[in-house]
Parts: structure tokens; C-alpha cells; sequence
């Protein structure tokens, strides 16, 4: 996994934000931020699930955008 590491963390990222995945142009809601079981001292990836239900995924955080409330 090549992850671009950032200083911090976007102010609109945080659990239970809907974000777009733009490596899969799926869209998500996040529930996790960072890799479970391991300390990271700025997580590299989120933890998202699909509105309507269903599996989750990981993506790095520079893949995911927020979606617009007006949408």
C-alpha cells in the first residue's frame, strides 16, 4: 500500500460523514478512521460503508471526498 501521509486530517472527515471513493466511485459513509489493531500516529486509510447496507471497505484518505449536502 503506498498511502500519501497527511499532517492532518480534513475537518469534514469523521465518523458518519458520506463520502465518495473516488478509486471505486462508490459512495460511503465512514465508520472508522486508521487500521484496526495498529498504531498509526496520522491514519493512512477509513473504514466506509454503503448507505443502503452491505459490506465494508478501506480506502487511503486522499481517495475519499465529501459529498455535498445539496446533492
Amino acid at each position: 500500500m503506498t498511502a500519501v501521509h497527511q499532517t492532518t486530517l480534513p475537518k469534514w472527515l469523521c465518523l458518519g460523514a458520506r463520502v465518495v471513493d473516488t478509486s471505486t466511485d462508490r459512495e460511503g459513509i465512514v465508520h472508522g478512521i486508521g487500521q484496526p489493531y495498529s498504531y498509526e500516529e496520522m491514519p493512512s486509510c477509513v473504514w466506509l460503508l454503503p448507505p443502503g447496507g452491505g459490506f465494508e471497505w478501506s480506502t487511503e484518505i486522499p481517495s475519499v471526498q465529501p459529498i455535498d449536502a445539496e446533492k
